[in-house]
């Protein structure tokens, strides 16, 4: 079995082969382009400084290696389709809600920050996208009744939750599941860095909190969903890091900055870096019907 039939797995390199012949995947780099030339602001780092705009490596704020691998999936192993109702949890400005409002789809993103909705908003208008609703909210307390939507997901998102409040977002994400639906998440995996992020919210101090093995991920997420597994049941915690690709973003924007002080660090960035002891995990669970 290919490694892109396992559902749910740690990112791995070799994943990137199959992906780079995915229709998906080749279609998201377009819209990216296309919103770029248009000087549209979209980014998957939750973070209004890190855009399609602010790019020196093309696609480190958009579509990097693991990103896109987290898109292709969510977008095939959900099954999404035109016309369905679909749920991203966390994703304001996101690429792929983008993807799915100009494929037809009726997404909604909930996000926390306002800045992110409000520009998620700006760049539906202009795109005369009008499926895509951008709401600020939790996806904690999400607003909207049972069994609502056919497909719910969240991405990078519940690594900065602490694990009390995974358990009530994963509740959540249940709840408004219609019954046959699925859920499909990714979030980081592995040794925590403690890594404050640059934004606050009111509601959450943000931290990082990644799921450090398999035991966690049934504990925190599948356990407390009442969902069943999509696919493969048996759950590798091989941690595996495109550390190339961050190299060569740690480079770029270390050249953008021009700060002597973080370029005299380079070595320790390049071979000791706290962020390869993470990778990224995707879980599809599928509600009863």
């Amino acid at each position: 079995m290919s490694s892109l039939k396992i559902y749910n797995k740690p990112f791995e390199l070799k994943d990137m082969k199959e992906i780079k012949e995915s229709k998906v995947a080749q279609e998201l780099k377009e819209l990216v382009d296309e919103l770029t030339r248009e000087n549209l602001v979209t980014t998957a780092m939750g973070n209004l400084s890190q855009t399609n705009l602010t790019e020196i490596l093309k696609y480190e704020f958009t579509l990097n290696p693991e990103k896109l691998w987290s898109y292709v999936r969510i977008v095939e192993f959900c099954q999404i389709k035109p016309r369905m109702r679909v749920l991203d949890g966390g994703g304001g400005l996101s690429p792929l809600v983008f993807y799915l409002g100009k494929k037809g789809v009726e997404i909604f993103v909930l996000d926390l920050q306002k800045d992110l909705i409000e520009n998620t908003k700006k760049v539906a208008k202009k795109k005369g996208w009008g499926n895509i609703k951008a709401i600020q909210g939790d996806i904690a307390q999400i607003p909207f009744p049972e069994n609502y939507f056919d497909v719910v997901y969240s991405i990078s998102v519940l690594q900065n939750l602490p694990h009390k409040v995974k358990i009530k977002a994963v509740k959540e994400m249940a709840r408004v599941l219609k019954p046959g639906g699925i859920l499909g998440l990714v979030f980081d995996f592995g040794k925590s860095v403690k890594k404050r992020e640059k934004y606050f919210s009111k509601k959450y101090d943000f931290f990082h909190f990644p799921l450090a093995n398999v035991k966690e991920i049934e504990k925190y997420i599948i356990l407390p969903s009442g969902l069943e597994i999509l696919g493969n049941k048996e759950l590798s915690e091989k941690i595996e890091v495109d550390k190339n690709f961050i190299r060569k973003t740690y480079l770029s924007n270390l050249k953008r900055k021009k700060n002597f002080l973080k370029i005299l660090a380079l070595p320790y960035l390049f071979f000791f870096s706290k962020y390869f002891s993470f990778t990224c995990y995707s879980l599809f669970l599928k509600k009863p019907k």
